[in-house]
């Protein structure tokens, strides 16, 4: 655009500059339109992001089941199913192996039955009566383990599945109530 000749100072153009340029020019609603359409958008992903990403949070805090929980489960898993009460005791011993291994961290798992039950230090983190209760019910399962044609005795399994919820709660609740004070005396 060339200054119009009559005009000596700029300020004297812009009164013809303003006639010759259409009124939208000077207007700016189509800025603040365009700033609310960004400003909707920008709020719409931030809030799917945000669900996302609790969503995601919210299973990663969902806890691990405990060894408590997992052995409980397997425990009515077992009952449900009909075995030969040899393969139900091998199923209960390795069961509660399992369990002693993932609660109390002892290798219970890795070793044969008499290794275990000779080891002195076995299970030194539980009390002395689950040890005992735990001990008794793993001679009964290796006793029917290894004996010749045992029939089957659905009332015995039902039995041992009952002992063996009992000292698997037991054994949590105690571990439990270790952990407890060892944290509360640790932050005393």
């Amino acid at each position: 655009m060339t200054m119009p000749s009559s005009a000596t100072d700029i300020l004297d153009a812009i009164p013809e500059l303003q006639a010759d340029l259409p009124p939208e020019t000077f207007e700016v609603s189509h800025f603040w339109l365009q700033v609310g359409l960004g400003s909707a958008l920008a709020v719409a992903l931030a809030s799917l992001a945000l669900f996302f990403w609790q969503r995601r949070r919210s299973r990663q805090t969902q806890a691990a089941p405990t060894p408590e929980e997992l052995a409980l489960r397997a425990l009515d898993a077992l009952g449900q199913k009909r075995l030969s009460l040899r393969d139900f005791s091998i199923e209960l011993s390795m069961l509660l192996r399992e369990y002693l291994t993932g609660e109390t961290q002892d290798p219970a798992l890795f070793e044969t039955h008499e290794e275990f039950s000779l080891r002195f230090n076995a299970l030194e983190s539980i009390p002395a009566v689950c040890r005992r209760d735990l001990f008794s019910l793993l001679e009964e399962l290796a006793a029917v383990k290894y004996a010749p044609g045992q029939a089957e005795d659905n009332e015995q399994c039902v039995q041992m599945l009952a002992r063996a919820r009992e000292i698997i709660v037991r054994i949590a609740a105690a571990q439990h109530a270790a952990s407890t004070a060892a944290a509360a005396q640790h932050h005393s």
